[in-house]
């Protein structure tokens, strides 16, 4: 049996553990523990057994260890997949003692490592295998090999199941119309949602373009405008291909399944405790302006790195107008 630890602020662990399941070809039980609410967790992860954690253990990191403690031994898993965060959101892996055959993995993202370093009490779990997902930070990179036995590089796709047909049907109305269609991507919370939906407001006005508005979050803010269309639809990357244009925030799945949408991709990173949207923001623009040089120089415009390469980047040289933090 496989225990995925999912636990974050939003949806992307979620999502994220759905793509590296897939992509992983993992086979056998997976239980996957999260802290999302249970409904939305069990339609991004409708294939798999989730399990929710308390409420009341929301950041209480002795009372969450003890609760983990209690369940992984009732449980006792063969293998214990920790997303993100190595030590746990709050510290609550550090210096936790598991069974000698428990075996440890880690699906790495990008972390601000001066930021969460503090929370792993100086020291991590002991990891048969580290997964990284996307170039993470020096620092976070030299430190995580210190707990690894292995560290493999994983590109994640997402399941090519059926998307929720509703979604085209509902857009098939304002596909037949001459005017262009943007999709406006997001989760949560509603004043982010809203700084997206202002943004997007302001690139028609500037743009002298009068498009229709599409919201893909599970529930709209409050009062939203009856020119705003919303929809709630999972996975919301289906309707990429049908639109004129993508606007969302920089979270890892969002700048992962927009890749191959770029030209037609338009983002504001979002400030976050740990998650650094503005660095994956300049990562998408470099990558951006190094393949609009090469088709005017034809010189190679790959960014993958050779093996073995740290990946490095200047941090938040982007602007955006960000007002809540969660991790």
């Amino acid at each position: 049996m496989i225990v995925y630890y999912a636990v974050g602020g939003g949806l992307g662990h979620l999502v994220r553990a759905r793509a590296f399941l897939f992509t992983t070809e993992i086979t056998g039980e997976v239980v996957v523990l999260s802290s999302s609410d249970d409904k939305i967790a069990r339609k991004i992860l409708a294939d798999h057994q989730i399990v929710k954690i308390p409420d009341e253990l929301n950041g209480r990191r002795e009372a969450l260890r003890r609760w983990l403690i209690d369940w992984l031994t009732g449980l006792k898993p063969d293998t214990l997949i920790i997303d993100a965060f190595p030590a746990g959101i709050l510290g609550e892996f550090s210096g936790l003692s598991f069974e000698k055959d428990l075996e440890l993995q880690h699906v790495a993202r990008l972390l601000k490592w001066d930021r969460y370093y503090p929370v792993t009490d100086g020291h991590l779990p002991h990891f048969s295998k580290i997964w990284v997902v996307e170039p993470l930070a020096s620092e976070q990179s030299v430190f995580l090999q210190r707990y690894a036995e292995e560290t493999t590089k994983l590109s994640l796709q997402d399941p090519p199941e059926s998307p929720d047909e509703s979604g085209p049907e509902a857009l098939a109305l304002f596909l037949a119309s001459d005017r262009p269609l943007w999709l406006i991507v997001h989760s949560q919370p509603h004043e982010e949602i809203e700084e997206l939906l202002g943004y997007a407001q302001e690139q028609a006005l500037a743009e002298e373009a009068s498009p229709h508005l599409i919201l893909a979050c599970p529930s709209p803010p409050p009062d939203l405008p009856s020119s705003i269309h919303h929809l709630d639809i999972y996975p919301a990357s289906s309707l990429f291909p049908l639109v004129d244009r993508i606007i969302s925030a920089c979270g890892f799945n969002l700048m992962r399944q927009t890749e191959a949408f770029a030209d037609k991709h338009r983002f504001i990173p979002m400030l976050r405790r740990f998650d650094d949207q503005y660095l994956r923001a300049a990562r998408r623009r470099l990558h951006r302006q190094k393949i609009e040089a090469s088709l005017s120089t034809g010189c190679d415009p790959s960014l993958t790195a050779r093996p073995g390469t740290t990946w490095c980047f200047p941090t938040n040289p982007c602007t955006g107008n960000t007002r809540r933090t969660s991790p």
